[in-house]
């Protein structure tokens, strides 16, 4: 016998072990319960499901990917909420981005020629960075870092949206 065939044997069969063991936790009253639903009730209740069934010519229209079912006002809603819509990073968000204490003093050295920091700022970053090194400014942050804070932060709006009450 193959490897295939045996794989599918011992697949069923755990199936139906299973099944019985299930089977054999519920109560037998409950097993025994039958519950009659007519054509008609079935078409008062769930009309598309009637369709599908009778074989009624039936159109689905797919306008939206699976779990995004928000007007446009609600999505301008979520956009205004993310908290790096209008960001510009500041030239410690740049550090906290350098893996070394030479590429944070090349950040400032830039930021200093860009005009980003006065030259009295640029010197008390050296400075920290001289006696503390490139990690005192905080953790390095991953490359991906503000996309992933943006994805929380709608995720956050999504689930506040999907989970409150309407007044």
């Amino acid at each position: 016998m193959s490897d295939e065939k045996q794989f599918k044997e011992s697949k069923n069969n755990l199936k139906n072990e299973s099944s019985d063991e299930v089977k054999s936790l519920i109560p037998p009253e409950v097993l025994s319960v039958k519950q009659e639903i007519t054509p008609d009730d079935l078409k008062e209740k769930f009309p598309n499901l009637h369709a599908e069934m009778t074989d009624e010519k039936m159109q689905v229209s797919i306008d939206d990917v699976e779990g995004d079912d928000f007007s446009d006002e609600t999505e301008k809603g979520l956009e205004s909420a993310d908290p790096f819509s209008n960001f510009e990073p500041s030239t410690l968000d740049f550090i906290r981005r350098a893996k070394t204490d030479k590429e944070a003093k090349e950040i400032v050295s830039f930021a200093l020629k860009q005009g980003n920091v006065t030259e009295e700022e640029a010197e008390k970053l050296l400075d920290k960075l001289s006696k503390k090194g490139v990690r005192s400014f905080g953790p390095i942050r991953p490359s991906d870092h503000y996309f992933r804070k943006a994805v929380e932060a709608r995720n956050r709006q999504i689930i506040k949206k999907r989970y409150t009450v309407p007044k």
